[in-house]
């Protein structure tokens, strides 16, 4: 998967109206992380890596506003 097509889905999971879910964002990209080792650079797969832990509890998830701020600088 290129950068620009995580960045798409990154920002359709954020954008819910109903909140960050973080267990279906950490799901995500840990699925995205594994199936892309080899197609997206090293600093993106660390940053999925992390967002694969969320789900691990309160204190690895990320704000919404970080979430969006990370969106951002991607489309740079």
């Amino acid at each position: 998967m290129e950068k620009q097509a995580v960045v798409r889905e990154l920002e359709k999971l954020v954008s819910q109206d109903a909140g960050v879910d973080y267990d279906q964002i950490s799901n995500w990209a840990y699925k995205v992380r594994l199936d892309s080792l080899r197609e997206l650079d090293r600093e993106t797969l660390d940053v999925l890596e992390d967002l694969g832990s969320m789900n691990m509890g309160p204190e690895f998830e990320w704000s919404k506003e970080d979430l969006q701020e990370l969106i951002l600088r991607w489309k740079r």
